[in-house]
C-alpha cells in the first residue's frame, strides 16, 4: 500500500486498485494499469538471518586488575551483531571474570582465551591482565631494553635484563641472537626502583639512570666500566645512588 499525488489527486494504491481523491470529491477505488507480462507483482525477499559470529571484538588486548571491557562479536565482514544470542567464556575466572552480557572484569595478572559461541560457530581472542595500567609520560630506548616514565614520575621497565638495567627482578627467559642465547628479561612493562619518582629518565645500552624530583641521581644496570657513578664497578640489579653530592 503506498499514498502518491497526482496533478492535484491523492492516490492510494492497494494491490490493484487505487482509490483517488479531489478535495470536495468522495473516493473511487479503480483497477490499476496491470502488467503486460502477466507476471504477478515481485515479492519482497526476507531479512537474512543473523550472521554467525566470528570474531570477538575487545578493542584492547589487555587490561588492568579491577578494570572492565566490554566485548562485542563481528560478522565475517567485520560488523558488530549487537542482537546475537552470544555465550560467553573464560578459561582462567581467577584471572577474568566475564559475564553472560559480554563485559569482562580483570582479576588476577595473567593470560587467558576469552571465547563467544552461539551454538553456531564459536571464536578466540587472547587477553593479557597486568597488575596496573598506568598511562606513560615518556619512553626511553636502550641498546635491548625500553624504560618509561608515567605523569606521577613511576618508572617502568621491559626487555633485556641480564645486567639488572630492568631495576626490577626478571619475568622470563628471552632468546639472544648471540651467545649467551638466552638472557633473563621481561616481555612486558613492569615497576622499576619502586619507591622512587623521577623527573626524568635515561636508557643506556645496558644500563638507567634517573633523576629523582629532589635532584638525586641513581642509576642501575651494567656498570664494568663505573657507567654507574657509584664508586665501584659491580652491576647493581636495584637503583644506587650516585657518589656525589651534586644535585641535578
Amino acid at each position: 500500500m503506498c499514498r502518491v499525488r497526482l496533478f492535484g489527486r491523492v492516490c492510494l494504491i492497494v494491490g490493484s486498485l487505487a482509490s483517488c481523491t479531489v478535495p470536495g470529491e468522495p473516493d473511487r477505488l479503480s483497477p490499476t494499469a496491470p502488467d503486460p507480462s502477466g507476471r504477478p507483482p515481485p515479492v519482497e525477499p526476507d531479512a537474512p538471518a543473523a550472521t554467525v559470529p566470528v570474531d570477538i571484538v575487545l578493542w584492547r588486548s589487555s587490561l588492568s586488575v579491577n578494570e572492565t571491557l566490554r566485548g562485542t562479536v563481528a560478522d565475517s565482514a567485520g560488523r558488530i551483531v549487537p542482537d546475537s544470542v552470544v555465550t560467553w567464556n573464560s578459561s582462567d575466572t581467577a584471572v577474568v571474570h566475564v559475564s553472560e552480557q559480554g563485559v569482562l572484569t580483570g582479576v588476577s595478572e595473567g593470560e587467558v582465551t576469552i571465547t563467544a559461541s552461539n551454538g553456531e560457530g564459536a571464536a578466540e581472542s587472547v587477553l593479557f591482565v597486568n597488575e596496573y595500567a598506568p598511562i606513560l609520560a615518556s619512553i626511553e630506548a636502550g641498546g635491548e631494553h625500553t624504560c618509561a616514565l608515567t605523569h606521577a614520575g613511576e618508572a617502568y621497565c621491559w626487555g633485556r635484563n641480564d645486567y639488572g638495567q630492568l631495576g626490577h627482578a626478571s619475568e622470563d627467559i628471552c632468546e639472544s641472537d648471540y651467545a649467551p642465547y638466552q638472557v633473563d628479561c621481561s616481555p612486558r612493562p613492569k615497576r622499576a626502583a619502586a619507591g622512587l619518582i623521577f623527573r626524568s629518565l635515561t636508557a643506556g645500552f645496558y644500563h638507567t639512570c634517573g633523576v629523582t624530583q629532589g635532584g638525586v641521581a641513581y642509576c642501575w644496570g651494567r656498570n664494568e666500566h663505573a657507567q654507574l657513578g657509584d664508586g665501584t664497578t659491580r652491576s647493581r640489579w636495584q637503583p644506587a645512588p650516585v657518589g656525589t653530592t651534586l644535585r641535578f
